[in-house]
């Protein structure tokens, strides 16, 4: 599998799908080529096919954010990676750690330890110990990490517990590199664990966005007033996101610059009005209260509570219409609720969308209910309250006589208001004698006036349910699926619309006579938006057959020496290399309805196909 994978790569370099960019190169950031800079347009117009409509506002704000909007929302303080270093170089601590042991460890009881600096000395004294014994048949004993047997003999002088990796803060992995004795590459000790902020930090107090989601929270208002005020409805953000990645690792699944294609969903209460729609689809779960995946319809699994509401289950069904569109297999699509250690400090509830690949099942999108997180932190810079109408009923202002308390309060009457405000009508109606009622502030009693009035409305901050999709990582998980390595050629099976060419027109050997017919198969081409290239390499007709079949290009249209008398051309299919033979003016007509998929290639096979 990984030897495919990297055969993969290596094709995608080559063929410049994608290339590292600038010289040196830069660690996580790529440049696109001509191949997947078409097929990521196909994805973001196949996106827009599934989830835009009336309700849907999509905005294209700026990529530069201030901190007072990142400090609001909770990013300068938590949006970190818990990094480990040797005063030279730095490793994200979880990476580091699973390479070397893997994702469950054991580790002593944190609830159970008294003295944290006991533990730590006892933990060196034991490991001291090891190690003594070691130096006589390695003399660099003392740098490497210990075995497994040698760990469990530290280990049994404690009560443990085995966690997973994703759940231990910076004491519990300072722990585990002293227990395992983990020195750098380098050969060089490890300081404390810290946090590291993954946002690229610009100047004048300026940052790159890590996120789309920040700037329609911002400009929620606006985006009300759009939609005549009314609830619920979705804004709509694509674009490039920025995160300062410790480990920019894994090629085009996590670099430092990456493309995202962000919905939010403003609701009252999660609701959906098209839910009842995808009530029956079925889908493949991985709940946090199940070890293995299984089938469910959407409409049980809201029903069960597995789901928390129905918009996060028409989300799902949409992220799976949209993979299926674009072609991703259903076998190698399945929807995971995020554990409650992985939960962003945001969220209510979780779900990525996962998709197979050799690298595992990659997150390729999440589907997240913010609540009203956002939209209240922001609240007090940003006008995010909306009105709702209610049954009416009666409640009471306390009305404060700011002359005559003034007088004995001074200096404290505003606290004094601020106190008054914070009451709630449960109070006042348990505590009024009439149109009155007697307050207790600071040690005081004070004696107020009640005023009565009709209420028919009142104000919340709406609920928002986030489907965000990682265009960048989608990309890179169709295409490896869709890679066909073999002995003769390569083939990249992209369904016929997302290719970076529909076709490729090519010679047998190029005639007098021709120029006519390629300028009418060209004009007819573009009348269809079909994309095309017209090859004029000179070697082979296979070579170019081959070269084309790896760039994913469905259909090569050959003129032979039988086109100036026949006026027909030979169409090759990608897949099969089966060949049918039409009419120069019916071939574009043909691949057109072959990439909408109206014709099928074997429908085509039966009326014309060449037999050899």
């Amino acid at each position: 599998m990984n030897n495919k994978k990297s055969e993969i790569e290596q094709i995608l370099k080559h063929r410049f799908f994608v290339t590292p960019t600038g010289y040196p190169s830069q660690n996580g950031f790529l440049d696109y080529g001509p191949p997947l800079t078409q097929i990521r347009h196909q994805v973001i117009e196949e996106f827009r096919k599934v989830f835009v409509n009336e309700t849907v506002f999509e905005i294209h704000p700026s990529a530069i954010l201030p901190y007072e909007v990142l400090k609001n929302s909770g990013h300068i303080d938590k949006f970190c990676d818990v990094v480990i270093s040797d005063s030279t170089n730095i490793y994200r601590a979880d990476h580091f750690i699973e390479d070397k042991i893997g994702e469950i460890i054991d580790i002593p009881n944190m609830q159970e330890v008294n003295d944290l600096n006991s533990l730590r000395a006892s933990i060196s004294e034991l490991k001291a110990k090891i190690i003594s014994r070691k130096k006589g048949k390695n003399a660099n004993a003392e740098i490497e990490q210990l075995t497994k047997e040698e760990v469990n003999e530290i280990l049994m002088n404690f009560s443990c517990v085995k966690k997973h990796l994703a759940d231990f803060n910076k004491t519990e992995i300072d722990l585990v590199i002293l227990i395992h004795n983990f020195f750098s590459p380098q050969g060089l000790p490890f300081g404390p664990s810290r946090d590291f902020n993954l946002i690229f930090n610009l100047n004048d107090r300026q940052f790159l966005r890590p996120e789309l989601a920040q700037s329609q929270f911002i400009n929620f208002r606006k985006l009300f007033e759009m939609n005549n005020e009314r609830l619920p409805f979705s804004s709509l953000c694509i674009g490039r996101s920025y995160r300062n990645e410790i480990s920019a690792r894994g090629g085009m699944l996590r670099t430092k610059e990456f493309e995202q294609a962000e919905i939010e969903y403003y609701t009252e209460d999660g609701s959906h009005a098209d839910f009842i729609s995808i009530r029956d689809t079925s889908v493949l779960i991985l709940p946090n209260t199940c070890l293995d995946p299984f089938q469910i319809t959407l409409g049980d699994a809201f029903d069960t509570k597995v789901i928390s509401s129905q918009a996060i289950c028409y989300f799902i069904a949409k992220a799976q219409e949209f993979c299926m569109n674009i072609g991703v297999k259903l076998e190698n699509l399945r929807y995971r609720q995020h554990n409650k250690n992985e939960m962003a400090h945001y969220a209510n509830d979780c779900w990525d969308v996962e998709i197979k690949t050799f690298s595992g099942w990659v997150e390729c999108a999440g589907i997240a209910d913010r609540s009203n997180f956002d939209l209240t932190v922001h609240s007090k810079d940003v006008n995010t309250r909306v009105k709702r109408i209610i049954n009416a009923r009666e409640v009471y202002d306390i009305v404060i006589n700011k002359a005559e308390i003034g007088k004995r309060l001074k200096s404290k009457l505003k606290d004094l208001e601020a106190y008054v405000l914070s009451i709630d009508q449960e109070f006042i109606t348990k505590n009024k004698q009439n149109d009155s009622i007697r307050i207790e502030f600071e040690g005081e009693m004070y004696d107020f006036k009640l005023a009565r009035r009709i209420v028919d409305c009142e104000f919340f901050i709406p609920r928002v349910i986030e489907p965000s999709f990682g265009i960048s990582r989608i990309l890179y998980s169709l295409v490896e699926q869709s890679f066909k390595i073999g002995e003769e050629r390569n083939i990249l099976d992209l369904k016929p619309k997302m290719c970076y060419l529909h076709c490729v027109i090519g010679f047998l050997k190029y005639l007098e006579g021709f120029d006519s017919i390629v300028a009418d198969l060209r004009s007819k081409l573009r009348e269809y938006s079909i994309r095309f290239q017209i090859s004029e390499r000179g070697c082979s007709i296979g070579r170019k057959y081959y070269s084309c079949d790896e760039l994913g290009v469905p259909f090569f249209v050959t003129l032979d020496f039988k086109t100036l008398e026949d006026k027909k051309v030979t169409i090759r299919e990608r897949n099969t290399s089966s060949q049918i033979r039409v009419n120069v003016s019916d071939a574009p007509d043909y691949i057109n309805k072959l990439i909408k998929e109206e014709y099928e290639w074997a429908s085509l096979m039966d009326q014309f196909g060449i037999t050899n």
